[in-house]
């Protein structure tokens, strides 16, 4: 067993059909036991000094203790070192079972590891997995395929208990995977882990290709989801963080800064109807943010929640202006109205209509007589343009006087 602070062996990172983050998150990856090294007189590496040597018969075979707490159980050569078949148990509790040649365990043989139950069984050559062996898991976990010199070189088949087998190849840092469910993949690894470029293809038809550390997608890469939906910007442990870009299969994207899969920042949004920039929480746009309107309109004000809510002026395409209160993306509230023909109303609205006490103020042409005037038109009548203003209680938009009644039109928000 090998000194595991100077040399580690390959690891195998257990992937799921169809992984989320959250089951990653949550669960324990099996991973490969470190082979022996053979620098480590506290393994099977290097025979230690023997403390004592009990015979048994017939002649060859012999119970051993050794200077480091560890016992062996089997044939010896007539130097008394491990050669044949035989048991050495270390002191740490991990189990070596099988041939050894003159001190060095080499042939078919199994290990057992004390700290996780895990067991491995196969052929070795001085001291290290070498050729094709069985890793098994204690959760019933299970790897075929081959090693040299205590490194994965190639796979046949990784099985899992809750999960279908996956076959695949590893060659140098790269392995490319397949799951019978169709999930498959190819990138570089590294300590049995996607670390580095890769390309996953899941069962469901998502994808992912970029970067990858420890298995989970970290840095640049692009997802595309079953919907057709893509993500395309930086990635932290599976999830969108950071700069990056949504474009929805409708053609809507949204372009901005991204904290644990939602949009959260500043952003811009564009749509059929236009585009909207601003700031998003949590997934939802909230605070300032200018929606400008295909159709030429323009709103700048509050939002809560995705809706125009608080202040906020929207100037429409056709000259119409508001800027007043707004509640669940409608007009409603305190506000004021002026059109390019001068009319204007301040006052309460319900519902993009006057409604309540209120203000209506317009401009009227007066015309009177007048004699040697230089605007004096051809029917000797001058006209006056004066505010005419009128106060009262507005019922959906109408102003009932004694002599006239006045109505504002509903103010209809643009889609």
């Amino acid at each position: 067993m090998g000194n595991r602070g100077r040399r580690r062996a390959n690891r195998l990172v257990a992937y799921k059909e169809d992984p989320t983050a959250a089951d990653r998150a949550k669960e324990q990856q099996p991973q490969l036991e470190e082979d022996p090294d053979a620098s480590d007189r506290s393994e099977a590496g290097v025979q230690p000094e023997i403390l004592s040597i009990r015979w048994k018969k017939p002649r060859g075979a012999a119970v051993i203790r050794y200077s480091d707490g560890s016992r062996y159980e089997g044939k010896v050569d007539d130097e008394d070192r491990r050669h044949g078949f035989g048991v050495h148990v270390v002191r740490a509790g991990h189990v070596f079972e099988g041939g050894w040649v003159h001190g060095a365990f080499e042939g078919f043989g199994s290990q057992t590891f004390a700290g996780t139950g895990d067991c491995h069984e196969g052929i070795y050559r001085k001291n290290h997995r070498h050729g094709v062996g069985t890793y098994l898991w204690s959760n019933g976990d299970k790897y075929v395929g081959n090693w040299r010199l205590g490194k994965v070189v190639s796979m046949a088949m990784l099985k899992w208990c809750h999960a279908s087998a996956v076959a695949g190849v590893l060659t140098s840092s790269c392995l490319c995977f397949r799951f019978p469910s169709q999930m498959h993949g190819k990138g570089e690894w590294k300590k049995g882990m996607m670390h580095g470029k890769g390309k996953k293809i899941f069962a469901s038809g998502e994808v992912i290709d970029g970067a990858w550390r420890k298995s989970q997608a970290s840095g640049w890469g692009t997802k595309i989801f079953l919907s057709g939906d893509k993500y395309e910007g930086f990635f932290v442990k599976d999830e969108r963080e950071g700069f990056g870009k949504y474009e929805w299969v409708n053609g809507d994207t949204h372009e901005g800064t991204w904290h644990r899969g939602v949009m959260h920042g500043k952003g811009v949004y564009l749509s059929a109807s236009g585009s909207l920039h601003g700031t998003w929480l949590d997934g939802a746009l909230n605070g300032q943010g200018v929606h400008r309107f295909r159709c030429g309109s323009v709103y700048t004000g509050a939002y809560k929640r995705n809706e125009k809510n608080g202040l906020g002026t929207l100037t429409f395409a056709s000259g119409d202006v508001y800027e007043g209160d707004w509640l669940s993306g409608k007009i409603q509230g305190y506000g004021s109205w002026s059109s390019p023909d001068g009319r204007t109303f301040i006052g309460s609205w319900v519902d993009g209509r006057p409604s309540g006490n209120g203000i209506f103020c317009r401009e009227h042409e007066e015309r009177r007589e007048e004699e040697d005037d230089d605007d004096e038109d051809e029917d000797g009548a001058v006209a006056e343009t004066r505010l005419q203003f009128e106060s009262g209680v507005f019922k959906r938009g109408v102003l009932r006087t004694a002599g006239e009644s006045f109505t504002v039109e509903k103010l209809v928000v643009p889609s």
